[in-house]
């Protein structure tokens, strides 16, 4: 133990810099951890919406809807779930709820906003529309 703390008191500098980098990497890991919205690949959103009953809010544009997305998921505005909150998704809070959007990035931040004021149940499709594409899993247009 004596060596380290030899070492220590000769390289306050180096020892300073590793603590810095240290605390900077806890705090933003249990950030990570503590804000971010679980996500779901496309896979397990299947599975969710087959043994979970979980619904699909589709939080892009009304143009975007139309041309084509999942089997059973509802359009909302973004704009009206980030106005009211937790209010714009009560009705569907008895079961887990799915943002999709097309790269997975707004309905992460959105359910980030939701799970901050409460929300349990809440997840993104990682990856968004794009990635449900990829995996060859259907898309119907209205």
């Amino acid at each position: 133990m004596e060596p380290y703390v030899e070492f220590a008191l000769k390289h306050l500098a180096l020892v300073g810099v590793w603590a810095f980098v240290l605390l900077v990497f806890i705090v933003v890991e249990w950030r990570y951890r503590r804000y971010r919205p679980l996500q779901r690949s496309p896979q397990e959103v299947t599975q969710a919406i087959n043994h979970e009953q979980a619904r699909l809010l589709d939080i892009r544009s009304q143009d975007q809807y139309a041309a084509g997305h999942i089997i059973g998921a509802k359009w909302m505005d973004p704009a009206r779930i980030q106005q009211e909150g937790v209010k714009g998704i009560k009705r569907f809070s008895n079961t887990p709820i799915i943002l999709v959007c097309n790269d997975g990035r707004l309905a992460a931040r959105v359910a980030q906003q939701l799970v901050r004021q409460g929300t349990q149940m809440i997840f993104a499709l990682e990856g968004g529309l794009q990635a449900w594409r990829k995996e060859g899993f259907p898309v119907v247009q209205d």
